[in-house]
């Protein structure tokens, strides 16, 4: 199975250790880039600065909100707004509850929110799903 491109936007280190371990658990099939800010994120996408090797873009962004820099909500708007950008998946990955936040993160065109759980278990368990979600309905339907 080819591995997918993933793109973990995230400032905590305990949270990106997190997110490896919980892919791994579940072994899914994905090669994991992993950036801690909104600008750097933004670089990774446009191909420039340090990241102007990337030669393609990701199949997946996980996006935290709350980063040093561009907020997780600007990075979304800008690369929604973007129309020479391609329909990227992303998927907010935050522990904020706020209903608020989630209807705004989806009007600027996140395609999931996912609330990190603060029980290990519960987070592999969610990863694992959001995981299976991705390769047998959103990749299959991207690559059409």
């Amino acid at each position: 199975m080819n591995k997918q491109n993933l793109l973990l936007i995230e400032n905590n280190p305990a949270d990106v250790m997190l997110t490896e371990l919980a892919l791994d658990a579940n072994h899914l099939p994905y090669q994991l880039t992993t950036v801690n800010s909104g600008n750097d994120g933004l670089d990774y996408i446009y191909k420039r600065g340090k990241y102007q090797h990337v030669k393609t873009y990701p199949d997946l962004v996980l996006l935290d909100l709350n980063m040093p820099g561009i907020h997780g909500k600007d990075f979304l708007k800008i690369v929604r707004q973007d129309v020479n950008l391609p329909k990227i998946p992303i998927i907010i990955l935050t522990t904020s509850t706020s209903d608020k936040e989630k209807q705004e993160c989806l009007q600027l065109g996140a395609n999931s929110f996912l609330i990190k759980s603060m029980d290990f278990e519960e987070f592999v368990v969610d990863i694992g799903t959001l995981g299976v979600f991705f390769n047998s309905t959103v990749l299959p339907y991207l690559t059409r």
